[in-house]
């Protein structure tokens, strides 16, 4: 039976995850958290520094295009980009989350949704973190070697949080891996397509 601890500040979880994740999963196992508490606490402010800095970079900053030179988005549309981008990462998480409950008997784990939804959410932190390379773009080229070590945080965490075999593990988190990289892919292309469609009925 699980001991009841509170959650740690965003900042020591970021720390632990990045730095000692072998112990900072065994703190998560002993943890007693709700939905809740995982997205307002922890998702909200860590999705918030890429959401903020695309908006920088491309509304404040500007893209530079070959012939065009640098060219700015528009502020509005870059909101509503940022928001929609925003609010699909929400919902992104909670969709791997259910996606890793339901692939642990096949994996050898235990379903359990809550630990599911917080394994997947620990191992979206490099991903996360990387978001603020967005405002150096030469920078930003190095944003998926470090959101890669999520499979790693998710390689680790899984035997702990959904009892999988360890021989298991890494076929577990690069299954998952791979449908977390097409989620943000696709999150990120629809709230370009909608950005722009408001656009163009404004």
């Amino acid at each position: 039976m699980e001991s009841i601890r509170a959650q740690r500040t965003p900042g020591k979880r970021v720390m632990g995850l990045m730095l000692h994740p072998i112990s900072e999963w065994a703190a998560i196992d002993s943890e007693s958290s709700t939905p809740r508490e995982i997205y307002v606490h922890y998702v909200a402010p860590l999705v918030a520094i890429g959401v903020i800095a695309a908006f920088l970079s491309q509304v404040v900053i500007g893209i530079a295009v070959p012939i065009f030179g640098t060219v700015r988005v528009p502020v509005l549309p870059g909101v509503v980009h940022g928001l929609i981008v925003y609010f699909l990462s929400f919902a992104g998480v909670g969709l791997l989350g259910l996606l890793v409950n339901s692939l642990a008997p096949t994996f050898g784990g235990r379903r359990d949704s809550l630990r599911a939804l917080r394994v997947t959410v620990y191992s979206y932190t490099p991903a996360w973190l990387a978001g603020v390379l967005r405002l150096t773009p030469p920078l930003d080229d190095f944003s998926p070697l470090i959101a890669a070590y999520g499979v790693y945080l998710l390689y680790v965490g899984l035997p702990v949080m959904m009892r999988c075999p360890k021989d298991k593990a890494a076929f577990y988190a690069v299954a998952i891996g791979g449908c977390a990289v097409a989620a943000f892919f696709a999150a990120d292309a629809l709230g370009v397509a909608m950005s722009g469609s408001w656009q163009l009925g404004a």
